[in-house]
């Protein structure tokens, strides 16, 4: 039985691929590159008489044919490929995007350790703050906020996909990463840096530091009663936590020595010491 081949593109039938215009050809050669590497890719055999259309609907003469162009839908479905000016194509992956992402996990993903790290650090800070650090922190904020930035359309689809979200909806969510972002950042700069600093640079020593309020109040995540320090500069440590005899015999403004791991950035308090009140 002889073998028949015919082609149809956009409504008219060639029996030959040397009967097709120039622009058609190249349509057809478009799309057959594609069939070829969708027939790889899906381990089928090849089809032997194929109906293409450039319009809306695709037909094939027997059931591989239609097993493969149910396939190229579903590929057009999933984004896996395109259609572009009536001709189908791999959807090529956007460079563009995976520098932005790249970009953005370089920069909040040290902060984020950072900022777990002086959450779980006994380690007090006493870096005095200059205006460095904040332009720091607000130049780290800024670049965040522009790789944010550019996926805002994706960001709009996922967190509102049925389009019903009001733009106070929309500002209350921004103004929330904002915050978080904020929040991370400040934890992983001003608390981070200064520990991780001092674990580097950290010898043994003492240092002299001024009490500057006493207080016994209850704190949930904090300890009671407590000796606030002058010195230390970061507010998560920026106390003592004595027993109820000691916080009795400490007076504001008294000077008291820490004994520990001192470094130019924080101090790890082992025991501290004072000149007992004259009577």
């Amino acid at each position: 039985m002889q073998r028949i081949q015919r082609y149809t593109v956009d409504g008219v039938e060639y029996k030959s691929l040397d009967e097709m215009p120039p622009d058609v050809r190249r349509k057809w050669d478009r799309t057959a590159v594609l069939f070829d590497a969708l027939r790889e890719n899906l381990g089928k055999p090849g089809v032997t008489t194929t109906t293409v259309t450039f319009q809306e609907t695709t037909t094939g003469d027997g059931p591989a044919a239609a097993e493969l162009f149910e396939r190229l839908k579903q590929q057009i479905n999933s984004g896996r490929i395109k259609t572009v000016d009536g001709s189908i194509q791999p959807v090529r992956k956007d460079t563009r995007a995976k520098r932005v992402s790249a970009a953005f996990c370089t920069l909040f993903l040290p902060a984020l350790a950072l900022s777990f790290l002086v959450m779980f650090s006994s380690v007090a800070p006493i870096v005095r703050y200059s205006p460095a650090w904040t332009a720091g922190f607000v130049a780290w904020l800024c670049a965040l906020i522009t790789c944010t930035w550019q996926f805002r359309d994706r960001l709009r689809k996922d967190f509102f996909p049925k389009k019903d979200g009001t733009p106070l909806k929309f500002v209350g969510t921004a103004f929330a990463g904002l915050l978080g972002l904020g929040v991370i950042g400040g934890y992983g700069i001003f608390g981070g840096i200064p520990v991780v600093a001092h674990y580097l640079t950290a010898r043994p020593g003492t240092m002299t530091v001024t009490v500057a309020a006493k207080d016994s109040s209850y704190q949930r995540y904090g300890c009671q009663p407590r000796l606030v320090i002058k010195e230390f500069t970061f507010f998560l440590q920026d106390h003592l936590c004595p027993d109820d005899r000691t916080f009795a015999e400490i007076d504001v403004g008294q000077r008291i020595v820490l004994q520990g791991d001192v470094s130019p950035y924080a101090i790890s308090v082992e025991r501290f010491y004072w000149t007992e009140k004259t009577p």
